[in-house]
């Protein structure tokens, strides 16, 4: 019999209560662990290396939200999340009735994220949405 040094000590096999339960034994795996949580430098580096723009969406009352986007999408799929992000409060609109606000300047629908410089890959951009 090989060491009983291996690493298949996190998993316990126990009996099972009654022998209905197939062949009686149960195996208890460890929970899983969570996802390890990454500092804002460290989603920046993996949101640039995906080739990915956070973008956090402002309505006219104040709430916000924010959306990983690719950078080669448009303008126009930023407004169409917008609609799904605020269903509630933009409810009855279309993406023709939004528009999108950076530092003041209107966002253009046919044009991409990496159409504006202000997008970089990595980077989180605040976007006003109006209505």
């Amino acid at each position: 019999m090989a060491d009983d040094d291996d690493d298949d000590d996190d998993v316990e096999v126990t009996r099972a209560p009654s022998a209905a339960a197939g062949l009686g034994f149960s195996l208890k795996l460890p929970a899983k662990s969570a996802e390890p949580q990454l500092d804002d430098e460290s989603e920046d580096v993996a949101l640039a290396a995906a080739g990915v723009c956070l973008v956090h969406l402002t309505i006219d009352d104040g709430s916000e939200k924010a959306e990983q986007v690719p950078m080669a999408q448009t303008i126009e799929f930023v407004k169409a999340r917008a609609l799904v992000l605020f269903a509630t409060q933009l409810e009855g609109k279309t993406t023709n009735d939004l528009c999108l606000l950076l530092n003041g300047a209107e966002l253009l629908n046919p044009m991409s994220l990496s159409d504006y410089s202000d997008f970089q890959p990595g980077k989180t951009v605040r976007v006003d949405c109006t209505s």
